[in-house]
């Protein structure tokens, strides 16, 4: 088994692979070691029975990266720090009739690096590259009843649209094939609302969500949330109807909450500063507009408070800046330490309401 890191948590970067000779010996060496120790944990990631010896992974990894060969099949691979920290594979089609979709297999996270955000950060860039690269309309995936598996998918907006009961037989009894799809091209239904402190429970899972999925976003670990208790959360929910506040979530039609955004005035006569900027990875882009609803919420409370809404966005997050230049902010050269890490800086940027 793969030895236990600690770690900072570092935002994965992202890197496809379409030519299997871009791929280094020791890129493929963490694949095997990685597809093994995951396979060997318990994963269902392509071996039905384990254990796997790495000449089996070895022999499943080169026809894999054979098959890169055809032009519609793609590898992503997540690293951290140059560590390979997780990655899947990309299955187009080549015939007309379901070039439309490709299919996501394989998808695992190195024992080493759980519990960073690496899973949702490997989901949200399936998506987007799908959808904005590649053009497709679907994603499918298949996956084995009895894992909990469905719940983490689910959250990235996939959608269970059938199985095939007990379709497989393991020693421990039948389980079903699950299948799910994550459409690229239906225009999502929410709605806002501010929070109260008997959402506290959502809050708590919420924010522990988009913590993992972009830790260098918030002024706050992990930990740090896993800390605190009921009593702490239901004071966040407070910020909905704060005096100096405000806090709004984004529901989507099965109840599930996809996003957040909360504004205050840090003391009297200062600027509001908008807080908490989260969309769900299934739910982002302009064709959504999520994000967008949320801040026009924020935007419209702040003009009550003042003629500026500020914030302060992570030197490293260049998503969450470019969106904000889109929308209207603008660097003031100001900057301050980020409390998580005192080396890195956050940059603040206004906007004129």
């Amino acid at each position: 088994m793969a030895e236990e890191k600690v770690m900072t948590l570092d935002w994965p970067q992202m890197r496809w692979v379409d030519e299997p000779e871009t791929l280094g010996p020791l890129l493929r060496k963490q694949l095997l070691e990685c597809w093994r120790d995951v396979s060997n944990a318990g994963g269902a990631v392509g071996f039905p029975f384990s254990p796997v010896s790495p000449q089996q992974v070895l022999s499943a990894l080169e026809a894999m990266l054979r098959s890169l060969n055809e032009p519609q099949n793609r590898l992503l691979l997540a690293t951290i720090k140059g560590e390979l920290a997780g990655w899947l594979f990309l299955a187009g089609n080549s015939s007309e009739l379901t070039a439309h979709w490709a299919q996501v297999r394989r998808v695992q996270t190195a024992l080493g690096f759980r519990r960073l955000g690496v899973g949702k950060a490997l989901m949200t860039e399936v998506a987007r590259a799908a959808r904005d690269d590649l053009k497709l309309e679907q994603l499918h995936l298949e996956l084995r009843s009895g894992r909990g598996l469905e719940a983490f998918y689910k959250s990235c907006g996939w959608q269970e649209v059938g199985r095939w009961p007990a379709a497989l037989r393991f020693p421990d009894g039948d389980h079903d094939e699950i299948l799910m799809v994550l459409s690229l091209t239906m225009k999502a239904t929410f709605s806002l609302r501010r929070t109260t402190p008997a959402d506290w429970s959502e809050i708590r899972h919420l924010r522990l969500e988009m913590i993992r999925d972009t830790p260098t976003a918030y002024a706050e670990t992990v930990e740090e949330a896993l800390g605190a208790d009921e009593a702490q959360w239901r004071k966040r929910g407070e910020r909905g109807t704060a005096r100096n506040g405000l806090e709004v979530v984004a529901i989507a039609e099965n109840g599930s909450w996809v996003g957040t955004m909360g504004a205050f005035v840090p003391s009297p006569g200062t600027v509001p500063l908008l807080v908490g900027v989260y969309v769900a990875p299934a739910f982002r882009g302009p064709q959504v507009g999520v994000a967008d609803a949320l801040l026009a919420s924020m935007e419209e409370w702040a003009r009550a408070q003042s003629n500026q809404l500020t914030l302060h966005v992570h030197e490293d997050n260049v998503r969450a800046r470019k969106y904000y230049e889109r929308r209207g902010f603008t660097m003031t050269g100001q900057t301050f330490a980020y409390k998580v890490d005192p080396a890195k800086r956050e940059l603040e940027m206004v906007k004129e309401l």
